[in-house]
């Protein structure tokens, strides 16, 4: 190695001095960041940022007359490489998905610490993206609901009751009505009958139809899973 250090340069868009000050304090020190100007309005702001080519910009929602998730929108369509972090006072619940849908990479409030401020500055910087625990939850809750959702209503599963769902599982997965029951710690009579209920709900013909929806079902399923298995998903011997 070198020895060299890459150092993100920030350039700030905030109509209030004091902010701009604040945060120029905050990175002053640092060897990893570098606090490279500042604007008060959307106008001045993408002039400086095209003449310095900063790294990374830390920008608020309310400019004066401005909106800094338009800004946000407009810096991104003209450079793909920068970081945008939105740092406002205004509902992180309301405007965050609305700053990352516009190109932002996180949002922070500027009721956080200087502590998680920072970290969220340095998140971004080196590529991340950064919001708070409650609403990144959130956000990952609604994503596995709308595609989870979506899937269980194609393939008619959200019929089935949380057996009937484990063994359309396994099935999928290649397993036998004895493997299934091994499995579940369960009669075969058990499996066999929820084969049968199976395939009345979803008005399925015979055991090979059965056998094709319920191994695309898994695909889609396992496609658009984000981590982890749902509780009717454990077996009974991870219970």
């Amino acid at each position: 190695m070198d020895g060299t250090r890459t150092v993100a340069r920030v350039f700030v868009v905030d109509d209030h001095p004091i902010i701009c000050e604040g945060i120029k304090a905050l990175l002053a020190g640092k060897d990893d960041l570098e606090y490279c100007g500042d604007a008060g309005n959307s106008g001045v702001a993408l002039r400086r940022i095209a003449h310095l080519r900063p790294d990374m910009i830390v920008v608020d929602i309310v400019l004066g007359i401005d909106s800094g998730i338009e800004l946000s929108r407009t810096i991104r369509e003209v450079d793909s490489r920068v970081g945008i972090l939105v740092c406002s006072m205004q509902d992180e619940e309301v405007f965050a998905e609305r700053a990352l849908r516009a190109g932002a990479n996180g949002y922070v409030s500027k009721g956080e610490s200087t502590e998680t401020v920072l970290d969220a500055i340095r998140t971004v910087a080196s590529g991340g993206i950064w919001l708070s625990v409650p609403v990144r939850e959130r956000l990952i809750c609604e994503y596995v609901e709308q595609k989870y959702g979506l899937t269980e209503r194609k393939y008619g599963t959200d019929r089935l009751s949380s057996r009937e769902r484990q063994v359309f599982e396994l099935i999928g997965r290649g397993q036998t009505s004895q493997q299934i029951a091994e499995t579940l710690q369960v009669n075969i009579k058990t499996v066999e009958s929820c084969r049968t209920r199976i395939k009345r709900k979803l008005r399925l013909r015979d055991k090979t139809e059965l056998s094709y929806h319920a191994a695309h079902w898994v695909q889609s399923r396992d496609a658009c899973r984000i981590g982890g298995k749902g509780e009717d998903e454990l077996t009974a011997g991870e219970r």
